[in-house]
């Protein structure tokens, strides 16, 4: 495996490779660790092999040039990758060569990892990338314009750049749509306040957050026009166009400025909150599996963005006055709302599982019952097998097990189990006969309560204090811990 650096704006000291380089570059055929080293980092970084310029070899680095980015890759395959200019915010004057090199560097992303509008009928006249964040009302008011754009003739390619950073909402919700196997269904749903099954990924997200930075956006939206001006904040699409089609200046824009959050004005609903909110909390619950929570005990507070929030076990609900759910939060995970001490997470993540419906866990009973424990479960997974040959024993001490999905590749091992007529019996081995018509419903719940629980994988346990064993633990070692916690 490569050895990977990131050289942000930060750390230039250790390599600022710009394009004229002192030292004479010599020619070399290019050997296979470094193509494949370099094939690694562009699909990570969602560029487009073909793009790279090849600068030639020397003192035993190849070196390589994608736009703003140059590479460095030894003939064993070790690389670094630096940006060739130091990111200050950019000022009125935006010289020629660094547009070109914003051109190259736009030019060079893989077109996979964007999510683009293209004109229906009219034939592109222009391309226009917008570093967008889901929580952000000027980007939100830009996308609501989305139709004169392409109207117009002009291409729209988003890219994700959550203003926070890499914590708090808007991370959350970009990863969720990017994860997504339709990620522009899901940048619409998003935007309407509706909710989708999530997915963990290895997204594009990061990565487009750090190139953003790095092309010297401050804020959101930000515009990368095809002539290689950066604008940051919101002009109207008639401003887009004029300065398309016409050259007119662009107006001074508005935008929300990157890792802070710009004051909001007072818009928070009034109290109490309808029987519309509160039904749209409650179909929510059923639909995450919750159907053990009592609407009646939960908060439904007015928050400044115009919407209410719920904060139920480890998940946090937005809605919306017409009673739209944003999508769900994960409350260890915000950065907004997550507790400090080790007590607190424990005691949500209890909460939750004690919230969940019983009929969807496959539960294990001792008697008597001592003790209890949560388990996510992958068949395909190698911890996961080697609990799931633990629940005798562990009923046998006293220990009463529940079973929760976990996909870790696919659902189908997992469906055939939870939608037997048996479906204990078919997790333990037997041949399952199919009972329930669907059942990826229980399969993306499960998971989704997992994430929310900061449980990354399967084969992890849940103790009954709420408090988790990530990495597998020997028979002994887990009815230990089990019965020292209790029930």
């Amino acid at each position: 495996m490569p050895l990977f650096f990131h050289l942000d704006r930060y750390h230039l000291s250790f390599l600022c490779l710009v394009i004229s380089l002192s030292t004479p570059l010599s020619a070399a055929p290019i050997p296979p660790p470094v193509e494949t080293s370099l094939n690694e980092e562009v699909e990570r970084l969602g560029f487009l092999r073909s793009k790279l310029q090849f600068q030639g070899h020397d003192q035993g680095l190849y070196q390589f040039q994608a736009g703003i980015y140059n590479f460095q890759i030894s003939a064993e395959g070790l690389s670094m990758y630096g940006d060739v200019w130091d990111t200050a915010p950019l000022g009125p004057e935006f010289p020629a060569w660094r547009k070109q090199m914003t051109q190259q560097t736009i030019a060079a992303l893989d077109p996979a990892h964007l999510i683009s509008y293209l004109p229906d009928d009219d034939p592109i006249r222009h391309h226009l990338h917008i570093f967008t964040d889901v929580t952000c009302p000027y980007s939100r008011q830009l996308h609501t314009e989305l139709p004169l754009l392409l109207d117009a003739g002009i291409a729209v390619h988003y890219l994700a750049f959550p203003r926070s950073g890499d914590n708090g909402l808007g991370a959350n919700k970009m990863q969720a749509i990017w994860c997504h196997q339709n990620p522009k269904d899901a940048f619409e749903l998003t935007l309407n306040y509706e909710r989708f099954a999530f997915k963990l990924c290895d997204s594009p997200v990061p990565t487009q957050f750090q190139l953003g930075l790095d092309l010297g956006l401050i804020g959101t939206p930000g515009l990368i026009f095809a002539n290689g001006r950066i604008s940051t904040g919101y002009n109207s699409a008639i401003d887009i166009i004029a300065y398309l089609e016409e050259g007119e200046p662009l107006p001074e824009a508005h935008f929300s400025e990157v890792f802070e959050t710009p004051p909001l004005e007072d818009k928070r609903p009034e109290m109490p909150p309808s029987q519309i909110v509160i039904d749209a909390l409650a179909q929510a619950l059923d639909q995450a599996l919750l159907t053990q929570a009592n609407i009646d005990e939960i908060d439904i507070l007015p928050d400044y963005s115009g919407m209410y929030i719920a904060l139920v076990g480890s998940y946090v609900y937005y809605i919306s006055l017409d009673g739209k759910i944003g999508l769900q939060g994960e409350r260890l995970n915000l950065a907004d709302w997550q507790p400090r001490e080790l007590s607190e997470r424990n005691q949500l993540r209890k909460q939750t599982l004690a919230l969940l419906d019983a009929d969807s866990v496959l539960t294990f009973k001792a008697s008597p019952e001592l003790a209890q424990l949560s388990l996510f479960i992958d068949p395909e997974n190698i911890s996961s097998l080697r609990y799931l040959r633990q629940i005798k024993p562990l009923n046998k001490d006293g220990v009463s097990v529940n079973v929760l999905a976990y996909p870790e590749t696919s659902t189908e091992t997992l469906e055939q189990i939870w939608c037997a007529r048996a479906p204990k019996q078919a997790l333990l081995g037997a041949e399952p006969r199919r009972a329930q018509a669907n059942c990826q419903d229980i399969i993306d719940a499960h998971y989704q309560i997992a994430r929310s629980l900061e449980i990354g994988h399967a084969g992890s346990v849940v103790f009954a204090d709420g408090s988790i064993a990530l990495d597998y633990l020997d028979p002994s070692a887990l009815i230990e811990k089990a019965l020292l916690i209790g029930r």
